[in-house]
């Protein structure tokens, strides 16, 4: 047998030979391995030259998920269940392969009922956003909604010279009594905007920053003393400097989250889609040594000359689910 992939080429009284078995729909080769001719072998059929043994694709030349075309399923969908692994055949041995027997068939599998309400519900949230009307209203049409009555704005005026009078002490405006604009326009006046109260929760980047820096020097100096305590033989007894670092993180973990509360850091709907999206440019296609049809692979613990029966390599059924 010869290998066309390999650069060393046999001498005149050397050849290469591999070991091969048949199975229901494939042959398995092992490694081809350089040998003399001197040995006594069964040789290849007179019309049989050569078999060519084609070497695996590097890592670089794998197809992602997006260059694959899905499999159809094979059986109606009401015969699986997709909460539930499959089973493997009682009596199989795998020997020294059982870790690449795949527990899920996830090549025919269903998808579950809520990846289709998820696709239609964005469908008819992209048909909504693209048969919005794009045109914008006119100032009169806005100012038309605005309560902008002789007694709204009197009364705005009387609350507003109340509060410059005392001082701008913190006093309670009804805001359902007076138009919402006029009452936006009177924070600002009086400097409580809405984006004064953000910037205050969120926080200065320079303050957050530094904070961050300081927690990056503690842990550096917290890992070196766990490890020195480790070397030593003294893990149990914590030095009074590493009590204080650990003290001093404490609190700096507790000033990041009132600068910045957790509730601000939940990623947004639209960027766990977009990171939905682009898995299938990132993730491989499975590429290990079981054909993909497969569910489970060949058995390893005997020599057979012929293939197997079909009730070793075949899919085994899924259960049905109860009405």
């Amino acid at each position: 047998m010869e290998n066309v992939a390999d650069d060393i080429q046999p001498y005149s009284n050397q050849e290469y030979v591999a070991l091969f078995r048949k199975t229901t729909d494939t042959l398995l080769f092992s490694n081809p391995a350089l040998i003399s001719k001197s040995q006594k072998l069964p040789k290849l059929p007179s019309e049989l030259q050569y078999i060519t043994v084609h070497a695996s694709l590097p890592s670089s030349g794998k197809k992602t998920l997006k260059d694959v075309t899905a499999y159809t399923a094979q059986i109606q969908p009401t015969m699986h269940n997709v909460e539930k692994p499959m089973k493997e055949p009682k009596g199989l041995d795998y020997g020294p392969y059982s870790s690449f027997a795949p527990q899920y068939d996830s090549r025919t599998s269903t998808l579950p009922s809520r990846y289709h309400e998820w696709i239609y519900a964005t469908t008819k949230e992209t048909e909504k956003d693209a048969s919005a009307p794009t045109t914008k209203k006119s100032a009169e049409e806005e100012s038309d909604k605005l309560d902008l009555s002789n007694d709204a704005v009197e009364k705005l005026l009387e609350q507003a010279n109340y509060m410059l009078l005392n001082n701008n002490k913190e006093i309670k405006i009804d805001s359902n009594e007076m138009p919402s604009d006029l009452s936006s326009q009177l924070d600002e006046i009086l400097g409580n905007s809405a984006d004064d109260s953000v910037e205050k929760e969120q926080g200065s980047h320079a303050e957050v920053n530094k904070l961050l820096k300081r927690n990056t020097e503690i842990l550096m100096l917290l890992n070196n003393l766990h490890h020195e305590r480790v070397r030593s033989g003294k893990i149990d007894q914590i030095g009074l400097f590493e009590k204080q670092l650990a003290q001093e993180l404490k609190t700096n973990f507790l000033a990041l989250a009132k600068i910045t509360p957790p509730k601000y850091l939940r990623p947004t709907q639209k960027a766990i889609r977009s990171a939905m999206r682009s898995i299938p440019f990132m993730e491989e296609v499975y590429s290990g040594t079981l054909p993909p049809q497969k569910c489970f692979g060949f058995s390893t613990n005997a020599a057979e000359k012929t293939g197997f029966n079909a009730s070793h390599t075949s899919i085994p059924p899924h259960a049905r689910k109860q009405v």
